[in-house]
C-alpha cells in the first residue's frame, strides 16, 4: 500500500514526475482536452487493475485558467506554486523540476492500482484482512499486497533516461536490471523501479510490479479488457482526467476463481469453468454483469465548480427517478439529504431476482418471497406495502449540535397496511427497556418513543397522508410530515446545487459550510477541526444525481464567492 505515513511512497516511485501526476488529479488535473482514456497507456497496465487514472500533464487555455483559480480559492496559491511546494518536499535527490523533468514531459501520465485480493476468497472476515495486508491481527506485519503503477509519456527519451540515471546517482542502494529487453534501475530497498520504454517512462514500487507491466504490453493487459473498452471512449466532454474502476477483480476474489477469460476481464464462467459467488444468478436476472463491469470518472473544473461525471456499464433493470419533489420539501436548515425514487418498484426486481435463481447458501428459488406471504399473514401486508413505495428520502437539519435532528420519509400510495400495525408496534416498543411510548393526536397516525439514550430528543413514527416518517426530534417530526418552517425549495444553496446538474434530477445535497459549523461547534477549537472547517466555508454546495437515459450521474462541488 502507498505509505504516506513513513515516506510518500509515490513520490519514491517517481520522485517529482508522481508528484506532478497527483497533485494535477488532486485539484482537478493539470490541463487536457476532452479526449477519452487512452488504451496506449492503459495497454501498459495488467488486466486485474483496480484503479486506473490517466490525465494530461500541461494545461491549456480556459481549462487552465479554471485549475488555477480553483486552487487560487482552495490553497490561497496557483496551482504551479503548490506543485513546487510539494516538489520541493518530496524527494531525497538532488533533482531539480525545471532543469531534470519538465524538458522531458510529455502530454499524458497514467497510474494503476493492483492488489492481491485472494483473501476474499476465504469465508473468515479476519482471514480475508490479513490476507490483503490491509489489518495483521496475528502482529506479524505482513507486507501490503497493493502496488501502484505508473507510465509518463515523454517528449525526449534519452532526457527522461538521463533523470532515471541522476535519481539513481543520488541514492546509495541503486541497482541496476533488465527486463525483456527493457534496462531499469531499483531504489529505495527495491520499493522504487524505474525504466524507459518506448518514449515513456515506466514506474513500478517492486521489481515484480514492473515486470508485470512489461508483461502487459506484450500480452493481455487492462486495455484488452471487456469493460475498459466498453467505457474508454465515454469520457465527459471536457474532462481533465478519468479514472476506472472495474469490479472483476473483486469478483473473481469473493468467487476463488482466480481466473479471467481470454479479455483479461475475468469472465472465465461462460467457458464452463468453476466461478462465480452464489449471488452471479441474481445478478444475471437483474440483467448486471459484474464480471464486465466498470465504472469511468471524469473531472472537470469549471470557473467556479468542481464536476465529477461519470458512466457505468453496468446496464440493471433499476429504476432511477427523480426524488427532488421530496427532497425540497426537507427542512431549509438541512445539513445533509439523499433519497431515491422507485423504491418499491427496485425491491420488487430484486425480490422476484432472487426468488427466481435463489442464493446458493443462503435461499432457495421461491424460499424469500414465501417468507414475505408468511409475515404478510401475521399482521401487516408486505406485498402490498412493498408495492405502493414510491420515493424513500432522508435529511440531518439543525444549525447546532444541540439542535440537531433528522428523519427517515416514505411516501406511499397506500400506507393503510403499515397504518394498521402501528398499534401493535407501539405496543411492543412499550414493553422493552425503559422506552416511554406515547400515542400521536390530531390528524397523525402514530407515536413517539422516549428514551434516556436521547434525552430531550424524542423519536416520532408517524403517518400522514402519503408520507411515513421516522424522526429525531418533535422539529424534525413536524417538517418531516409537511409542516412548518421555510424548505430547502427556498435554499439558495440547494437551488445552485440543483441547476449545477445536467441529469434527471437531485439524489443528494449537502450544505458544506452548515457542516463546518456542526464540526466547529462539537469539536470547538482543536486543529483539525479548524482546518476542516476553513475548507468546507470555501464550498457552497454538494450535489449529486443521475440520469436513468444513458447511466450516468454527477457529483458536483460548488465553490463560493
Amino acid at each position: 500500500m502507498i505509505e504516506l505515513v513513513r515516506r510518500p511512497r509515490v513520490l519514491s516511485i517517481v520522485a517529482p514526475v508522481a508528484a506532478l501526476f497527483f497533485c494535477s488529479v488532486a485539484i482537478s488535473s493539470c490541463g487536457g482536452d476532452g479526449d477519452s482514456a487512452t488504451s496506449e497507456l492503459a495497454s501498459w497496465m495488467p488486466a486485474d487493475s483496480v484503479v486506473y487514472i490517466e490525465g494530461a500533464i500541461k494545461p491549456e487555455g480556459e481549462l487552465a485558467d479554471n485549475v488555477d483559480q480553483i486552487s487560487n480559492k482552495l490553497a490561497g496559491e496557483s496551482l504551479g506554486d503548490s506543485l513546487t511546494t510539494l516538489l520541493d518536499d518530496s524527494g531525497e535527490s538532488d533533482i531539480d523540476f525545471e532543469t531534470d523533468v519538465e524538458p522531458w514531459l510529455g502530454e499524458s501520465a497514467a497510474l494503476a492500482v493492483t492488489a492481491d485480493l485472494s483473501g476474499y476468497s476465504t469465508g473468515n472476515p479476519l482471514e480475508m484482512v490479513s490476507d490483503t495486508g490491509s489489518l495483521d491481527s496475528s502482529g506479524e506485519g505482513k507486507t501490503d499486497s497493493t502496488e501502484v503503477k505508473l507510465v509518463v509519456e515523454t517528449t525526449d527519451s534519452d532526457a527522461a533516461q538521463s533523470y532515471v540515471d541522476k535519481d539513481a546517482a543520488g541514492r546509495s542502494d541503486s541497482t541496476k536490471g533488465e527486463y525483456e529487453g527493457t534496462a531499469y534501475t531499483v531504489s529505495d530497498s527495491g520499493s522504487s523501479v524505474l525504466g524507459v520504454s518506448d518514449d515513456l517512462l515506466i514506474a513500478a514500487d517492486s521489481v515484480a510490479g514492473f515486470e508485470s507491466m512489461i508483461d502487459a504490453h506484450g500480452g493481455d493487459s487492462l486495455a484488452d479488457t471487456d469493460a475498459f473498452s466498453d467505457l474508454a471512449d465515454k469520457a465527459a466532454d471536457g474532462s481533465l482526467a478519468n479514472l476506472f474502476a472495474t469490479s472483476a477483480p473483486v469478483v473473481d476474489a469473493v468467487s476463488g476463481s482466480g481466473t479471467t477469460d481470454e479479455s483479461g476481464s475475468g469472465a472465465a464462467g461462460d467457458s464452463g469453468g468453476e466461478t462465480g459467488s452464489g449471488a452471479d444468478p441474481v445478478y444475471e436476472a437483474l440483467g448486471i454483469d459484474p464480471q464486465n463491469t466498470g465504472v469511468l470518472l471524469s473531472l472537470i473544473p469549471g470557473d467556479n465548480e468542481i464536476s465529477l461525471q461519470g458512466v457505468s456499464n453496468a446496464g440493471s433493470e433499476f429504476v432511477n427517478g427523480d426524488p427532488g419533489a421530496l427532497i425540497e420539501t426537507f427542512p431549509a436548515d438541512t445539513v445533509f439529504a439523499t433519497g431515491s425514487d422507485g423504491v418499491g418498484a427496485n425491491l420488487r426486481k430484486i425480490i422476484d431476482a432472487v426468488d427466481e435463481q435463489g442464493i446458493e447458501g443462503a435461499l432457495k428459488p421461491g424460499e424469500l418471497q414465501k417468507m414475505i406471504d408468511e409475515a404478510s399473514g401475521s399482521g401487516v401486508d408486505l406485498n402490498a406495502l412493498i408495492d405502493s413505495l414510491e420515493t424513500a428520502g432522508m435529511f440531518v437539519s439543525g444549525n447546532s449540535v444541540d439542535s440537531l435532528g433528522g428523519a427517515l420519509v416514505v411516501t406511499s400510495s397506500d400506507l393503510k397496511p403499515l397504518e394498521n400495525s402501528l398499534a401493535l408496534i407501539s405496543t411492543l416498543i412499550s414493553q422493552s427497556g425503559d422506552a416511554q411510548v406515547r400515542p400521536l393526536t390530531g390528524n397523525v397516525t402514530g407515536f413517539s418513543v422516549r428514551t434516556p439514550e436521547l434525552p430531550g430528543r424524542p423519536v416520532f413514527v408517524a403517518i400522514k397522508g402519503d408520507r411515513f416518517v421516522v424522526a429525531i426530534g418533535a422539529r424534525a417530526a413536524r417538517q418531516a410530515l409537511g409542516g412548518g418552517d421555510s424548505t430547502l425549495a427556498d435554499s439558495e444553496a440547494y437551488q445552485a446545487a440543483v441547476s449545477s446538474l445536467s441529469g434527471d434530477g437531485i439524489d443528494l445535497f449537502a450544505d458544506p459550510p452548515a457542516l463546518g459549523k456542526l464540526i466547529r461547534d462539537a469539536a470547538g477549537r482543536q486543529p483539525e477541526a479548524v482546518k476542516a472547517v476553513e475548507v468546507m466555508n470555501k464550498f457552497e454546495y454538494i450535489g449529486a444525481g443521475g440520469s436513468d437515459e444513458d447511466g450516468t450521474f454527477e457529483f458536483n462541488l460548488g465553490l463560493g464567492n
